[in-house]
């Protein structure tokens, strides 16, 4: 729950961002998205967290699977302009 400028309640947006490039492997996505998640914490968001896929398997030492290239934000709905400004790819 955010409360705006003039006390009233609003609810957070959570949007899923994915990252995708023409000819990059893995790992150049994975630097991508960390690069893009620090440009969106610039942004007055709440939250930036890496995306999952669900849970690892059983013996894992983690108990969730990053998915590459996936971001998950949490915004007020006023913020989300702006988060779209961060997030477009550049004109061609």
């Amino acid at each position: 729950m955010i409360i705006d400028r003039i006390g009233a309640i609003m609810e957070s947006v959570t949007i899923g961002v994915r990252v995708a490039c023409p000819d990059t492997d893995a790992e150049q996505i994975h630097e991508l998205t960390h690069n893009l998640r620090e440009a969106v914490l610039d942004a007055d968001v709440d939250d930036v967290r890496l995306g999952t896929t669900g849970t690892a398997p059983a013996g894992a030492k983690s108990g969730e699977v990053l998915a590459v290239g996936a971001l998950v934000v949490t915004v007020a709905p006023t913020v989300v302009a702006s988060l779209i400004v961060v997030v477009e790819p550049p004109a061609q």
